[in-house]
């Protein structure tokens, strides 16, 4: 079972690498067409981000927690569903139902947490989109009406794509100038822009 369970995780990482790829190429493209940031102005906000994501991993609020208390921006997932009706996401709804799960077994304990990771996954893409929410509206003053539209740009510019991370990376790349390197982790891989001399503001 714990086996599965590292497995589980593992899937779970892969996957938010992917997501992470989407989300941030696409924040970097709109951005950039649509708001005329350039090189350095979107490395800070990337780095922002990744501050954020990190800094998640230290509390007890999931990002889409995090972000409606911050911002008033509620994230759902692409099913549609609320963050606030699941222990995995939800402070609250933790709270009430954490007794009951470290009384269970072991092996229901583990059970449990494989099916959280699966279900994590259907919120992977709202949690990184909200950690580039939270960076615009700590480091841009950023209100609500401006995420949402910017949130609704970076959707379309992904379905423009089909979801294609290199194909975004190369339009990233040729658009802007920014060059990616990634960055291992024991949590999630993390996207950091590599310093470039010479950037415009």
């Amino acid at each position: 079972m714990k086996n599965r369970v590292k497995k589980a995780d593992e899937k779970l990482t892969r996957y938010a690498q992917i997501e992470m790829d989407l989300v941030y190429f696409g924040t970097c493209i709109v951005l950039n067409k649509d708001y005329g940031w350039q090189k350095k102005r979107l490395k800070r906000l990337v780095d922002v981000a990744g501050e954020i994501f990190t800094e998640c991993s230290g509390m007890d609020k999931s990002l889409v927690e995090m972000c409606q208390d911050e911002t008033g921006i509620e994230f759902r997932n692409r099913k549609g569903e609320s963050w606030e009706e699941k222990p995995y996401l939800s402070t609250a709804v933790w709270g009430k139902m954490q007794d009951k799960f470290y009384s269970m077994p072991r092996h229901m304990q583990q059970a449990w947490m494989i099916r959280m990771k699966k279900c994590q996954e259907d919120w992977m893409r709202a949690q990184i989109m909200a950690s580039v929410a939270m960076a615009l509206h700590r480091k841009e003053l950023w209100g609500y009406s401006r995420i949402s539209k910017f949130v609704q740009l970076v959707e379309e510019s992904i379905a423009d794509f089909n979801d294609d991370n290199r194909a975004m990376l190369e339009e990233v790349n040729t658009r802007t100038g920014l060059r990616y390197s990634y960055t291992q982790s024991h949590e999630l891989v993390l996207l950091n822009a590599r310093e470039i001399e010479g950037e415009d503001e």
